[in-house]
C-alpha cells in the first residue's frame, strides 16, 4: 500500500514539475490542459490524494505564482473551481 501512495505522490510531483515548466515557458494551453488533468484527480481522489493534491501540487505553484503576481495572476485565474478553492484555502491558512 505504501508504494501505491508513494507512485501518486510521484506522479502528483511530476504534474506539478511540468505545470511549472509550462508557465516559465508561457503555454498557457498546457497549463489549462494540467490544471484540467488536477481538477479531475481532485475531484474524484480519495482524501489521500486531496491532500497530496494540496501539498505537492497546489502549494508550490500558488507560493510561486503569489510571489509574482504581476505574472503570476493569469495563471491564478485559469485554476478551475476545486483548484481555486483549494488555493484559498491554503492562501487564508498560511497568509500567503
Amino acid at each position: 500500500m505504501n508504494t501505491q501512495q508513494d507512485i501518486k505522490a510521484n506522479e502528483i510531483e511530476a504534474l506539478g514539475s511540468e505545470t511549472l515548466k509550462a508557465i516559465y515557458q508561457g503555454q498557457t494551453d498546457k497549463v489549462v490542459q494540467l490544471y484540467g488533468k488536477v481538477e479531475l484527480l481532485l475531484k474524484n481522489g480519495s482524501d489521500l490524494s486531496r491532500s497530496l493534491i494540496a501539498t505537492k501540487f497546489v502549494l508550490p505553484i500558488s507560493r510561486l505564482l503569489e510571489m509574482n503576481y504581476s505574472w503570476g495572476k493569469e495563471y491564478l485565474k485559469l485554476f478551475p473551481e476545486l483548484l481555486r478553492m483549494e488555493h484559498y484555502r491554503q492562501v487564508n491558512a498560511t497568509g500567503l
